[in-house]
């Protein structure tokens, strides 16, 4: 039997990375007891509230900055993927030395040594230059 895959657009996919589904399970008690708390509000907006506020107060603040943390790893995810970088070792003591293409010898000094180096290389099967 095939599944029914239902196309959907980027947008969709997006917005289900940032706004992840939760769903748990509560006995009767403590979903009445989530009932009468949350008055008129969503549960969404009732979580949020129990888990900015109400819970702990120290958790409120742990979560921002966690959140706060994230949002700086995120900024460094994306500026260490445009990042050209390997590592060699040090021809005088050979510790390893960390070249990035942020290094300001990257197109004077380091591009022309690697074309240079690999100049005779090649692909090793289905070229796109080979006759």
């Amino acid at each position: 039997m095939t599944e029914n895959k239902t196309k959907r657009p980027p947008s969709y996919y997006k917005y289900k990375k940032e706004h992840p589904t939760v769903s748990f399970i509560l006995n009767r008690e403590l979903k009445e007891a989530l009932d009468k708390l949350k008055g008129d509000k969503s549960y969404g907006q009732t979580v949020i509230q129990i888990i900015e506020s109400k819970v702990n107060p120290d958790l409120s603040k742990q979560i921002k900055e966690m959140q706060e943390e994230i949002s700086i790893l995120n900024k460094q995810s994306e500026f260490l993927r445009g990042l050209q970088r390997f590592e060699v070792p040090c021809a005088k003591c050979g510790e390893p030395m960390n070249i990035t293409s942020n290094d300001k010898n990257w197109h004077t000094k380091v591009i022309p040594r690697l074309r240079n180096a690999f100049r005779d290389w090649g692909h090793l099967w289905n070229c796109p230059n080979e006759k």
